[in-house]
């Protein structure tokens, strides 16, 4: 029998980061007023990603003193992402799209290497291995797929289920907990507001944010982590959705929805974490073949 989840609306955790996510969805809304040309969806600086990754990190320092290496790899992580992508535009259409991909990939690494290397990440050596290609690999799959679906405003949306698949899965839910309070008001943001996306930069920061917090609150059940990190679901197959654009809000929500559920309730809570690898793989590969289906139609 599956054990039932709660969220403690009462506790310090929460509402730490309920109230730092309020406070970062407010300056946004102000932002966008003061300046509506600034303040535009596609404002890197402005974005969800970074709006949430901020507001969680000062939550997690009130709360649990936050680790210089998640503080700093994550600033580096976003940064390197920015300058990356800066650096190339102009580039020829499709060489150029592949350069700046391969650009963000390298340019992460070392933000990436911080996070899982000096986030005091307890566990055995694998764990900091996945937390730092979740994020090298999950920063670039989660703003490709937001960029694609800019236009429903679903990217903040999806991050928060994600976050909230990570607290169902990891056993010691105290940061998980932190994040999940952040990531309601910010998901606003993206529906109904639909005022900012997460954005490649904070993509990036956002990945690294959940990814060290499923590394430290699954530390009980190795096997939870392998969960935790799948709850990435929609943004992983993402690519190989056909007109992700014209799909509606509601149906991405509930495909989203169903392939986190997988992976936090059934993949996390798997007695061994080759068990819960097997679990994501098999989700993953059946959400590629629904996908490559749905892309051979007419």
């Amino acid at each position: 029998m599956i054990p039932g989840v709660t969220i403690p609306l009462d506790r310090t955790e929460f509402l730490a980061g309920l109230v730092a996510g309020g406070i970062a969805l407010a300056l946004r809304v102000l932002a966008s007023v003061a300046s509506p040309a600034r303040a535009r969806p596609g404002w890197e600086w402005g974005s969800a990603g970074l709006l949430f990754a901020a507001a969680a990190l000062i939550g997690l320092d009130l709360t649990h003193d936050a680790p210089g290496g998640l503080v700093g790899g994550t600033a580096l992580a976003a940064l390197g992402v920015a300058v990356a992508g800066s650096a190339g535009r102009g580039s020829a259409a499709q060489g150029g799209a592949r350069l700046r991909r391969a650009a963000r990939l390298v340019a992460v690494g070392p933000g990436a290497w911080v996070v899982a290397a000096h986030g005091a990440i307890p566990g055995e050596r694998w764990v900091r291995v996945l937390v730092f290609a979740t994020i090298v690999a999950g920063s670039e799959l989660v703003a490709d797929f937001d960029h694609r679906a800019a236009r429903l405003g679903v990217g903040p949306v999806l991050f928060a289920i994600s976050v909230g698949g990570v607290y169902a899965t990891v056993p010691d839910t105290e940061q998980a907990l932190v994040l999940l309070g952040v990531a309601a008001p910010v998901a606003l943001l993206g529906w109904p507001l639909r005022g900012a996306r997460l954005g490649r930069a904070g993509s990036a920061a956002a990945v690294a944010v959940l990814a060290w917090s499923a590394a430290v609150g699954g530390v009980g059940r190795p096997s939870s982590i392998v969960g935790a990190v799948g709850c990435l679901g929609l943004f992983v197959v993402g690519p190989l959705i056909p007109r992700l654009a014209r799909l509606s809000l509601p149906v991405l929500v509930a495909a989203h929805g169903l392939l986190v559920l997988v992976s936090a309730r059934v993949a996390g809570l798997r007695p061994t974490v080759h068990a819960a690898v097997i679990v994501v793989l098999l989700e993953l590969v059946v959400g590629v073949a629904v996908c490559g289906m749905a892309r051979q139609r007419p």
